[in-house]
């Protein structure tokens, strides 16, 4: 008897929309077929998706969680596959993604979808994330002069986490940055410019500077 087999990439994925929790979840369900997509494979559905690549394994998103990461390009952009389930996190919600030097989209009710990735990504999560004095992010992150820039809804709308190789970070409220001393960003600091990462967490010690305002 001729026993039909999927690919490793479908199984995983339907795997991963049955331990889920199937059409009984936000996924809903089938939308599609399982896809290519970038170095993986994709299946969409009602309301997200499940992304599959070999190094990363398959994981949810969905929402408006879902619609940034596609608007950032999805699995074929600088992001890369996501690396958990779309999860709750205190304050919101949150997706991590495989990119060199660490990248997350984060939801909160009173800020929608944002993303932050580098080396704010790692002072965010060191800060507490959205939970903590910043709140959610506002908007996407900038960079202008080397210096990448953050802003988030804490302090009255003016939190804010700015860093640089050359100035390290400063932020506001400008006593956040006594805790980030010993910040520790994966990749190194050549994987947070956007250069070849270099293959191991390195501790940054950096000056820090308190904001001015």
């Amino acid at each position: 008897i001729a026993v039909h087999t999927q690919s490793p990439s479908a199984d995983a994925i339907n795997k991963k929309y049955t331990d889920f929790g199937g059409a009984t979840t936000p996924l809903g369900n089938p939308a599609g077929e399982v896809a290519p997509a970038g170095a993986g494979a994709v299946r969409d559905y009602e309301g997200g998706a499940i992304y599959y690549s070999e190094p990363t394994g398959a994981h949810v998103t969905y929402g408006v969680i879902q619609e940034k990461y596609r608007e950032l390009g999805g699995p074929t952009g600088d992001f890369g596959f996501p690396t958990n389930d779309e999860s709750d996190t205190p304050g919101g919600r949150v997706s991590e993604f495989s990119a060199p030097g660490g990248a997350a989209i984060y939801w909160t009710p009173e800020s929608g979808a944002w993303p932050v990735r580098g080396p704010l990504l790692a002072a965010y999560k060191q800060l507490g994330g959205p939970a903590g004095e910043l709140g959610g992010p506002i908007g996407d992150q900038t960079e202008a002069n080397g210096e990448f820039v953050q802003k988030f809804s804490g302090a009255n709308g003016t939190g804010e986490v700015r860093w640089s190789q050359a100035g390290g970070f400063v932020t506001v409220p400008a006593a956040l940055a006594s805790q980030l001393a010993n910040v520790q960003i994966p990749g190194g600091e050549g994987a947070l410019l956007g250069l070849p990462g270099l293959g191991e967490a390195l501790q940054l010690r950096i000056p820090l500077r308190q904001g001015d305002r």
